[in-house]
């Protein structure tokens, strides 16, 4: 038989976010593990983020997203994050990327 959960609350820790609930001993206990309060953190942040740049810049669109240049970026940065780690595996020699003038 499935057990049915009523959410009380939202837990609020130095770890995160958490959903919470009250055991048989009437203690509140997170609902949820790490990932999903990471997972909440994360739309926490973003929300919020996005709801201050909307009042107070009256940013729309991409400007909407905090740190939207990072995160546009990052695909680019870790494919410059790749192409480094290969040439340090292969080895470029002895130079250090500098060549003769």
């Amino acid at each position: 038989m499935e057990e049915v959960v009523r959410v009380v609350g939202i837990g609020v820790s130095l770890h995160g976010l958490s959903l919470c609930k009250y055991n048989s001993m009437s203690r509140l206990v997170p609902l949820a593990d790490k990932n999903s309060s990471v997972f909440m953190g994360v739309a926490a942040y973003l929300i919020f983020g996005s709801w201050l740049n909307y009042n107070r810049y009256s940013a729309r669109g991409w400007d909407l997203v905090p740190h939207s240049d990072t995160i546009r970026d990052l695909p680019y940065l870790f494919r410059d994050w790749i192409r480094r780690v290969v040439e340090t595996v292969q080895g470029g020699g002895s130079r250090g990327g500098y060549s003769a003038v």
